[in-house]
């Protein structure tokens, strides 16, 4: 089993339509990749196999309703995390 590390910096975003193009860039999803929970959820399962650590960085430097907006992303993400922990840890450094 391969690890791989990704590092999802949310320091540069601006508004919310940026959130999904920067977690497909970061953890190199395929084009089809929805921007969406469902999608999320489907690409991020699509990567079990290997040892993902994921690194989440920046998020303490947007504004209240953009940390609001990632919540439910982040959900997702640990839950991939608890389901899976063979294959995926997830940290948050600000």
């Amino acid at each position: 089993m391969e690890t791989y590390y990704f590092t999802i910096d949310f320091s540069t975003i601006k508004n919310g339509r940026e959130v999904y193009p920067l977690i497909k860039e970061a953890l190199h999803f395929p084009d089809y990749f929805g921007k969406n929970l469902d999608a999320l959820w489907d690409c991020l399962t699509d990567m079990s196999g290997d040892y993902n650590q994921i690194e989440i960085r920046g998020v303490k430097t947007l504004s209240k309703s953009l940390q609001d907006y990632l919540e439910e992303i982040f959900m997702v993400m640990k839950e991939a995390e608890k389901r899976y922990p063979e294959y995926y840890h997830i940290t948050f450094v600000d």
